[in-house]
């Protein structure tokens, strides 16, 4: 498991930032895993005929390697 990040709420914007650009430098999001029991869950909705959507907060400089984890993890989507 991987450390978690706690933010001081005396910490400048600038500082927040640098934290969230070191975040997003490392391979942190890549090497997330899914929900256990996710994929089970997924496939199910979409048996049911569900339309599923990714909804996320990455910006869109992260949106390719955002699809690389949904494609690795759920695949068929």
């Amino acid at each position: 498991m991987s450390p978690s990040i706690f933010i001081n709420p005396e910490m400048t914007y600038p500082s927040l930032q640098r934290k969230v650009e070191e975040y997003y430098k490392s391979t942190r999001i890549d090497n997330a895993l899914p929900i256990l029991g996710a994929l089970d869950g997924v496939k199910k909705l979409k048996e049911m005929g569900f339309k599923l959507v990714v909804v996320t907060a990455r910006t869109i400089q992260h949106r390719e390697r955002s699809l690389v984890w949904v494609d690795r993890h759920f695949p068929g989507r």
